[in-house]
């Protein structure tokens, strides 16, 4: 068996000089005469590849006794004709994603994101084909197809434009005082800043769970030592209702223990209902462990790797019910055990 790779720079002469090769001169194995039947194919050869593609065993190559060869198309480039006596050739067309590094090509590893089209090599900090930018050490090019700061919207950028106080990141934020939150929207952050106190204040990102990573030592190392703080949490505790839910401490997060004073508190986003505290001296808890934690009960204690708990009416007043009771905790967190979907730490700017 023959098998031949077609230039993929040269295809049309060198799938030209194959069936040339195959027509007039033999198949070199057995030196068997040859011809082609070409119906049903289009006969321009800079189509010649569609053509090869489109066989599908229909074309006959007939040896000069009138056996019949038969043909094989894989349909991703390859075609094989193999004929009674042994001979036969393999004809190979290159193409984007078969793995070989053509000529004309950068790359070709389909499992490799970063290989776009088999033109561009995003993060080898050459700009190809169709990429904006190539610098895996500015944050401002973003996938190699979109550069935040040109003034051009591209990519996936929703705005790009350094005059606009709402473009941050080249996305739009609906609200300056806890922009591009993913839970938080206009109304919560109304609520949140009027029950803090500060109506017109604005907060600063540091800690995102699904940006971050589901662990204690991410959102301390991120977040302790910023001052007073709002957290916010989407909980699924497994009824119709997704809980939206935070609080806000007054004492920056870090070291271990009790910490904070009266002015701290939860609050629910999903009822509009601010849980004041009302008794014992427990009002945040610090713990290298643990992620932002209220209460001696504890009221709310979140773990950012796995399930959370809640026991809210120890230290903080319950909206409904009373402490102990399931119906002030499934009011609040939905169950005793809630998941958290997603959750946010923000500071003071």
């Amino acid at each position: 068996m023959l098998n031949i790779r077609l230039s993929l720079a040269r295809r049309g002469v060198a799938c030209f000089f194959m069936l040339a090769l195959v027509m007039g001169m033999g198949l070199q194995a057995g030196n068997v005469q040859a011809r082609v039947s070409l119906s049903g194919l289009q006969a321009d050869i800079e189509e010649l590849q569609d053509d090869v593609a489109d066989l599908d065993g229909r074309v006959e190559f007939l040896e000069n006794n009138d056996a019949s060869c038969t043909v094989n198309d894989d349909g991703v480039g390859s075609v094989t004709i193999s004929c009674p006596d042994g001979t036969g050739v393999t004809l190979t067309v290159p193409y984007c994603g078969d793995g070989i590094v053509d000529p004309g090509e950068v790359c070709d590893n389909p499992s490799d994101s970063n290989c776009v089209d088999c033109t561009a090599l995003c993060g080898n900090s050459i700009v190809e084909g169709d990429e904006i930018c190539d610098d895996p050490s500015d944050a401002n090019c973003v996938n190699c197809e979109a550069y935040c700061g040109n003034n051009v919207v591209e990519g996936d950028e929703e705005c790009d434009d350094a005059t606009d106080p709402y473009c941050i990141g080249c996305r739009v934020a609906s609200n300056l005082n806890f922009p591009l939150s993913e839970i938080i929207d206009d109304a919560d952050a109304v609520r949140i800043n009027s029950w803090a106190g500060t109506s017109n204040q604005e907060w600063e990102l540091c800690y995102r769970r699904s940006r971050d990573g589901g662990n204690a030592s991410a959102f301390h190392s991120r977040c302790d030592g910023r001052g007073a703080t709002v957290m916010v949490a989407l909980l699924n505790g497994g009824t119709s209702i997704e809980r939206k839910v935070g609080g806000y401490a007054v004492s920056q997060w870090n070291g271990s223990g009790y910490t904070g004073n009266s002015t701290n508190f939860l609050f629910s986003l999903t009822y509009n209902y601010k849980h004041t505290w009302y008794r014992y001296g427990y009002y945040q808890y610090n713990n290298p462990n643990y992620g932002p934690t209220w209460g001696g009960g504890h009221d709310f204690y979140t773990n950012l790797a796995s399930s959370s708990y809640c026991n809210i009416g120890h230290s903080y007043r319950c909206r409904t019910g009373g402490y102990g009771s399931s119906t002030c905790r499934n009011d609040f967190c939905g169950t005793y055990r809630p998941t958290i979907t997603e959750l946010e730490v923000w500071y003071k700017k």
